[in-house]
């Protein structure tokens, strides 16, 4: 890549302060090539603990955008997005998660990854855990994570922890998809991406650090019924009705149906569905 290159870096953020500062110190402490510059827009969407005070003060380059306390993941970095489009023209829109912490070669090693890649679209940077070393963020086929073997690889979804999108993509594919909350934009994104004739690859190797968030399983029997319907509903539980518009958009009406049965029979009868599975599995 010759010449200035001009990067808009997206996050967005909700009280945890400190680890927005730890996520914001590692990406000023990679190492970025001379010709990079590096433009930072954080969504602050309410936080009690006043999050985007306290990053000014520390990192009074970076671009505080206010929300309303309702974004979570999804429509948090569309406003992120949205106000850096806004702001300038950028080369690139790296999607960074506040509790990602890059490598100090990551982005160099991001960047690298793209211009290797045989035909034009997006990557993933994959990350794993700090404690165990093993995967837990990154690019994925329909069999599961698909993991860095030393050069980038296709793969069919993206995590959003981190994800270099060139101004070509954007250009025809546009930014997140607005129907979403907290769940689904990310994977919603690297399929629009394929859908548009782009490609979306994982990185060549592990990137940063982040771990795996414990969630309650809706369908636990254990969960009283009035939990399981809230976690089926919550931006950050299942959010089913989100679920059934993303699988309605991939993979038509009738899979789209199957999933609201399947979520209502998971929460209405979590043993009795278990077992019917169990049977259904032995019979075929």
């Amino acid at each position: 890549m010759e010449g200035k290159i001009k990067v808009a870096v997206l996050l967005t953020c909700f009280n945890r302060v400190k680890t927005t500062l730890k996520c914001l110190t590692s990406l000023y402490q990679t190492t970025v090539p001379e010709n990079i510059k590096l433009e930072v827009f954080l969504v602050d969407d309410a936080s009690p603990d006043q999050t985007g005070k306290k990053v000014k003060e520390l990192f009074p380059e970076v671009h505080i955008i206010n929300g309303n306390g309702q974004l979570f993941w999804n429509k948090g970095m569309r406003l992120a997005w949205e106000s850096a489009v806004a702001h300038d023209t950028y080369d690139f829109f790296l999607w960074l998660n506040d509790d990602t912490f890059l490598k100090k070669e990551s982005l160099i090693n991001l960047l690298e990854d793209y211009e290797s890649m045989p035909t034009e679209g997006i990557i993933v940077g994959n990350i794993q855990s700090e404690v165990h070393g093993d995967f837990t963020f990154g690019g994925h086929e329909e069999s599961g994570p698909l993991k860095p073997n030393g050069k980038p690889q296709k793969v069919k979804y993206c995590n959003g922890n981190l994800v270099l999108v060139p101004q070509s993509v954007y250009q025809r594919v546009g930014i997140l998809d607005q129907t979403y909350t907290h769940l689904y934009g990310d994977m919603d994104y690297s399929l629009d991406v394929s859908e548009a004739g782009f490609d979306c690859y994982g990185s060549s190797k592990y990137l940063g650090y982040c771990e795996v968030n414990e969630v309650s399983y809706w369908g636990e029997p254990s969960l009283s019924f009035v939990k399981r319907l809230k976690l089926m509903h919550s931006p950050k539980g299942v959010d089913l009705f989100k679920c059934y518009y993303f699988k309605k958009k991939h993979n038509g009406q009738w899979t789209a149906i199957k999933t609201l049965v399947d979520g209502y029979a998971k929460a209405l009868m979590p043993k009795a569905y278990r077992e019917l599975k169990k049977s259904l599995k032995s019979v075929s």
